[in-house]
């Protein structure tokens, strides 16, 4: 799951690792098992959900690596994130 914006990927490790080399610790891994229907058909986890077992995931592992809205639009203005 991507941090920024909340998408779930299948990634392999060798991609995790080629990712996380280009673009920082911004992948989390996740545990498909515990998605909603709604997160599984959509592929993503909404960034304002905190009651979910993923969204509770989401916004501790964003808050942990001060991932906030600011932050984001100014990696995005850098041009980091795309």
């Amino acid at each position: 799951m991507q941090l920024d914006t909340g998408r779930i990927q299948n990634l392999t490790e060798e991609e995790l690792d080629a990712q996380r080399r280009l673009l920082g610790d911004i992948f989390v891994p996740v545990d498909m098992d515990f998605a909603t229907s709604k997160q599984r058909t959509n592929g993503r986890v909404s960034l304002h959900d905190h009651r979910s077992t993923l969204g509770e995931q989401l916004t501790r592992e964003r808050s942990k690596r001060g991932m906030t809205k600011n932050a984001v639009r100014r990696l995005r203005r850098k041009g980091i994130l795309s």
